[in-house]
């Protein structure tokens, strides 16, 4: 039985409404709780959705990850941040950032989206370089308190909007499928169940060849 879910917030206003929506659906008829885990400040219009939707638990991501508590999540991350840049520096980086694991969950193919988000030039550098390790870092940590948070709140049920990128979303999508818990993502149109890790492989969106009349 599920008691308690975790809505990943992304932010945007329609984002907000879709994923309050479901959490409210999910609270009256199955009684699952929801907590909010956002980037958002206290007093962001997004926030106020979820409110009106009935979640009353909010995890502030900017006050969570500076939390005195977690200082030993950041020399972890710190350590395990140098230990994969020197595995990556002595192998093909282009053909290993991609395999990149940590805790046995995916982790290099989000870098390697979010390395080229910001620098669109990185497939021409053959060496580390300051925003790669920064990405490495900050994912490594992201992981590592969202686990912290999934186990304390004892969440078995993953509400996202945005799967790409080395985000708050994407990897606790991750975490969860590695978990066994159950995701719901909501984007546009679509509402998918995700129970395994070649449910987000395969990706949500793909290409048909255009047929000749």
């Amino acid at each position: 039985m599920i008691n308690n879910s975790i809505i990943i917030d992304r932010g945007r206003l329609d984002s907000a409404f879709r994923l309050g929506f479901i959490g409210k659906i999910l609270k009256q008829s199955k009684k699952i709780n929801a907590i909010v885990l956002t980037e958002k400040s206290q007093n962001h219009e997004s926030l106020r959705i979820y409110k009106d939707m009935g979640v009353s638990k909010f995890i502030f991501w900017q006050e969570e990850k500076k939390k005195f508590s977690n200082f030993f999540l950041l020399f972890l991350a710190l350590m395990h941040t140098i230990f994969l840049s020197l595995l990556l520096v002595l192998t093909n980086l282009k053909k290993k950032i991609t395999k990149l694991k940590f805790h046995k969950i995916k982790i290099g193919d989000l870098i390697l989206d979010h390395s080229l988000r910001f620098d669109k030039n990185f497939y021409l550098k053959n060496k580390i370089n300051f925003s790669l390790l920064r990405i490495l870092f900050s994912t490594i940590y992201k992981l590592l308190i969202l686990k912290k948070i999934f186990k304390i709140n004892k969440i078995q049920l993953t509400i996202f909007s945005s799967f790409s990128y080395a985000t708050l979303s994407s990897i606790g999508m991750r975490l969860s499928i590695s978990k066994k818990i159950k995701c719901i993502y909501s984007g546009g149109s679509q509402l998918i169940v995700l129970k395994k890790e070649i449910d987000y492989i395969k990706g949500f969106y793909s290409l048909k060849k255009k047929r000749n009349y």
